[in-house]
């Protein structure tokens, strides 16, 4: 998560406010980034992914055997953003084969075809609307998509797979898209 800050000597206070009994684990970093660096995220980016390969992982979903509490976070409206790294023109995003725990390469599992494919990629609209798509199926578009989607190459994405109505069957769908 990057937070662009005034140049100014004035503190940075992060506030959590939480609700329930439940356990709560938060494994917080913080670096401070000079303003010329390559490494500095392009305004509006809350998420900057540098280098040719890594994984997206949204907030509130990390776990593979953990079922999620409460979804993801309200009014989430938020951008991802890539460097457009040299030699380097389009990214392909998928679902990945399988899944390196992000504390613990050692705790890999199977991919989201074998053990629980909406865990991997979920968008699920409002279902109080007509127009929702419905567990374990796709959406594509304005039509299916009018709320809570991710947006790639052009396209709004929900559901629970990705995103089956695009392509063929195959295990392991695709898309690619050009970088800016």
């Amino acid at each position: 998560m990057y937070i662009d800050m005034s140049s100014t000597n004035s503190p940075v206070t992060l506030n959590i406010l939480t609700m329930g009994n439940r356990n709560r684990l938060f494994d917080i970093r913080v670096s401070q980034i000079h303003c010329n660096s390559n490494y500095r995220a392009p305004a509006n980016c809350l998420q900057y992914h540098i280098g040719v390969q890594g994984s997206i992982r949204s907030f509130n979903y990390d776990e593979p055997n953990v079922a999620a509490q409460g979804g993801y976070l309200n009014n989430l409206d938020y951008t991802i953003c890539f460097k457009k790294e040299p030699g380097f023109c389009t990214v392909t995003y998928s679902v990945p084969t399988v899944y390196v725990h992000i504390n613990d390469p050692n705790q890999s599992q199977e991919g989201p075809m074998t053990i629980s494919p909406g865990r991997y990629f979920n968008i699920i609209p409002d279902t109080s609307t007509n127009n929702a798509v419905g567990n374990d199926q796709a959406g594509a578009g304005p039509y299916d998509c009018p709320f809570d989607y991710l947006f790639l190459a052009g396209r709004r994405l929900c559901g629970s797979r990705f995103n089956g109505q695009l392509y063929p069957p195959m295990p392991n769908p695709s898309v690619n898209s050009e970088v800016t």
